[in-house]
């Protein structure tokens, strides 16, 4: 956990500008997230509180926003690729707003008897839909 944000337990986000979080850029609930944030919310119980922030809801996650890591920059559509090592993520937008999300927790939430309730939030954040089989059980034509 960055040490900038002692009440936060989690930490997720998608880009956005750097110096100021526009709450519209998150305002749709399919982001991922805030499917993300909606599970951890689920499978964490508040006992102790705990806090899943992203950008808009604490001013010290306006900085966490992904536009200055490269991989988010590449999988937030920075184009030409040579151009993520020096251009950042658009801002609130762009046809891949939303597809890079870091989760920052803190050492607790690490814990191994964690792991499951992590599990679970992934799962349901990201659910895999009943239609899809295993490769071993599909069939090829």
């Amino acid at each position: 956990m960055k040490k900038n944000q002692p009440n936060d337990l989690f930490f997720s986000f998608s880009p956005a500008s750097i110096f100021s979080v526009d709450p519209s850029c998150y305002s749709d609930p399919t982001l991922p997230v805030n499917r993300i944030k909606a599970q951890l919310n689920l499978w964490f119980v508040p006992d102790p509180p705990r806090h899943h922030a992203i950008p808009p809801d604490d001013p010290s996650c306006t900085k966490l926003t992904g536009t200055d890591n490269l991989f988010g920059r590449y999988i937030n559509g920075v184009r030409p690729d040579s151009a993520a090592c020096t251009t950042s993520a658009t801002p609130c937008g762009g046809a891949d707003f939303g597809q890079f999300v870091h989760i920052e927790q803190d050492s607790v939430s690490r814990d191994k008897a964690n792991w499951n309730q992590w599990a679970n939030v992934i799962l349901g954040a990201f659910p895999i839909p009943l239609h899809i089989t295993a490769p071993e059980q599909q069939v090829v034509m």
